[in-house]
């Protein structure tokens, strides 16, 4: 009878170790998806703003290349 004991409380001990290193991986990962989720959208407000501040000049060349279509029309 305390063999039994002794058995379940070793398994019990050993289920509750694995429970416990299976929660703390679990929350690693999670840990390294947010991380990596909010390295991305940084990247993408980085590449929205880049956008933004280039688009003037991308209007500017296209309009020169217009001029300079027509005038060699003319």
């Amino acid at each position: 009878m305390l063999r039994e004991i002794a058995t379940r409380a070793v398994e019990d001990a050993q289920r509750k170790a694995d429970e416990e290193r299976t929660k703390a991986e679990r929350e690693l990962h999670w840990r390294a998806a947010i991380d990596t989720a909010m390295e991305l959208a940084t990247h993408e407000q980085d590449a929205e703003i880049l956008r933004v501040q280039t688009q003037p000049l991308q209007e500017a060349e296209n309009l020169n290349a217009y001029r300079n279509a027509m005038e060699h029309q003319l």
